[in-house]
């Protein structure tokens, strides 16, 4: 990494300079599905979760105004979200979960 660059690790904090590199890491401990009916031939435990998400942002000057150019990864490693098993579904725990997988995007942001 050059002198000009920092490297940031769960944290989204703001550098002196230009350069930033995020890696942050979110995680879901392990608990159990407390909804009734869960077919007898399925858990009701929830496995823990663990994803990464890295980001790159640049700033720089174009014409006068301030602009960043970020870009990053949710989920890094494309983890898959754990299975839930209830009567309503078989699929995901929404409020813990993202069952989109590995995003990457980019953005250019300026300010006038």
């Amino acid at each position: 990494m050059t002198k000009s660059g920092c490297l940031n690790v769960g944290d989204r904090g703001h550098c002196r300079d230009n350069r930033k590199v995020a890696l942050m890491g979110f995680y879901t401990s392990s608990y159990e599905n407390t909804r009734t009916g869960i077919p007898a031939a399925y858990s009701s435990s929830i496995d823990s979760w663990l994803t990464l998400d890295l980001q790159y942002a640049y700033s720089f000057n174009v014409g006068g105004s301030d602009a960043i150019f970020t870009l990053g990864a949710k989920n890094l490693t494309d983890e898959d979200a754990p299975a839930v098993y209830d009567a309503a579904n078989f699929s995901y725990d929404p409020k813990h979960h993202d069952p989109r997988g590995q995003i990457v995007y980019g953005r250019i942001k300026f300010t006038l």
